[in-house]
């Protein structure tokens, strides 16, 4: 088997682009490629699904644990010949001034991965050197195998480089990919662009964007020095409720362009309690499907879309309806400005929503609240992470004004933030349900419970 960390310097050194056309050129060449994603990112993993074939999993230590972490890979990765990491940030970036908790380098230690470093060498020569040189012996413990060496102008500029690396640091370099568009994709506040991934012609590009790598890296040095005994411990896996279909709980699920943010981890806990995900549209579906035992709106850009979320009265009505009768339900970020009254886009122009929240949403210019956050919901605590260029208007009174927070970044503080109707919970963070031991079974006896009082299909 074959792993491999995919890391950088620094943010916005190619390493999206370059894992993207590793997975989609490892796949051509008939490999079976797991895709991960260091840190609670949702855009970078839903490409990695593009190129890979496969669902990327998040590996966050804040929010997962070591233990999460570890599980989490080795269940996902066992079954493939290639599992790939996408790093986070710069390869020593961690959550603190004083430690690397939570960076690139402490996953790749922790589950014992070789790395392999993306340099941006535009404006380089030898001190490329320098720079490697620094990575590799600022944490000995880290397993730096190789170097890709990206944005180079020629192959004189790359014998320059490579030449320099090897005799002061040692590590091999696995070839140099020159700019060109194939490797563009349009940025957004901090990741790529989603927008791309519903258009026509993305699965050419990122075949497009394998073959380039093809023709440019060393892919057989690059397996060869990432090939690992698999580790003699292996993963835990919980015993999954076998149900029949009928006793599963059917859970609605929003996916869509404008609702498309879900941890697979979360979602693969639900399945292991015996939910059922049943996908929805908010976006076309006029209709819920049918016999639904409870919602869960995801996160997403559903200010992007607000003509056709607007115009689809029918589902936001009913999705009105139900709530109000008491149907459990589940909101985060995006989906938790779709059930407030509207969402007041930059123009100023109201577009209205469900409105089964108080207040509304309006979008912002700058950002409102990024960083890692542990949120209280009654006796349960979970960790998560808000980002968000929104925020909500209303009277700040409200008692459902509910969640206690205290959030981790630049302000260490406590406040208050979501809403709670009926068996409705929305707020602007996303949170991750391994961090909270109970919480999944109490979201389960929550769709469990409006089942047993609505027996009669009539009334479901």
């Amino acid at each position: 088997m074959h792993h491999m960390v995919i890391a950088a310097i620094s943010s916005s050194s190619g390493k999206t682009a370059v894992t993207m056309g590793i997975l989609s050129a490892l796949k051509e060449r008939g490999f079976s490629v797991q895709p991960f994603k260091i840190g609670p990112d949702y855009i970078d993993p839903s490409f990695q699904k593009k190129a890979s074939g496969k669902v990327s999993h998040n590996l966050d230590l804040f929010m997962m644990g070591k233990e999460g972490i570890y599980n989490a890979y080795q269940k996902a990765s066992e079954r493939s010949d290639v599992s790939v990491v996408e790093g986070v940030m710069g390869l020593y970036d961690g959550s603190g001034i004083k430690s690397m908790e939570g960076s690139t380098a402490s996953v790749a230690k922790l589950l014992s991965i070789p790395v392999i470093l993306v340099l941006d060498a535009k404006a380089m020569s030898k001190t490329a050197a320098a720079v490697v040189l620094g990575i590799k012996e600022f944490d000995q413990d880290v397993n730096l195998r190789g170097v890709i060496l990206n944005r180079v102008s020629s192959a004189r500029h790359y014998e320059l480089i490579e030449s320099s690396i090897v005799e002061k640091t040692g590590v091999p370099c696995l070839g140099y990919l020159p700019e060109d568009p194939v490797m563009e994709f349009q940025s957004r506040h901090l990741g790529l662009q989603l927008d791309p991934l519903y258009e026509r012609g993305i699965s050419e590009k990122i075949r497009n964007m394998g073959r380039f790598m093809e023709k440019h890296l060393n892919l057989t040095d690059l397996l060869n020095l990432t090939e690992k005994e698999p580790d003699s411990i292996k993963a835990e896996h919980p015993i999954e409720e076998k149900k029949q279909k009928k006793d599963l709980l059917r859970l609605g699920i929003a996916e869509d362009e404008a609702f498309s943010f879900y941890y697979e981890d979360n979602l693969e806990q639900l399945r292991q309690k015996g939910v059922q995900l049943i996908p929805f549209s908010p976006l076309r579906d006029k209709r819920l499907p049918e016999q639904l035992d409870g919602l869960y709106f995801g996160g997403g850009f559903p200010e992007l879309h607000l003509r056709e979320l607007v115009e689809n009265s029918s589902l936001r009505e009913e999705i009105r309806r139900k709530l109000g009768q008491g149907m459990p339900a589940f909101a985060e970020c995006g989906g938790y400005m779709y059930l407030t009254e509207g969402i007041r886009d930059k123009d100023g122009t109201f577009h209205e929503m469900v409105g089964f929240f108080e207040g509304a949403c309006e979008m912002t210019d700058t950002l409102q609240r990024f960083g890692y956050t542990s949120i209280r919901i009654g006796s349960y605590e979970m960790k998560g992470h808000e980002f968000h260029h929104s925020r909500w208007v209303g009277q700040e009174e409200k008692e459902q004004k509910f969640l206690c927070v205290k959030h981790y970044g630049s302000r260490d503080e406590i406040y208050r933030t979501g809403q709670k109707k009926n068996n409705c919970y929305g707020s602007y963070v996303h949170i991750h349900l391994r961090s909270c031991s109970g919480i999944v079974q109490s979201m389960v006896e929550h769709l469990r419970k409006w089942r047993n009082q609505n027996e009669n299909p009539i009334c479901r």
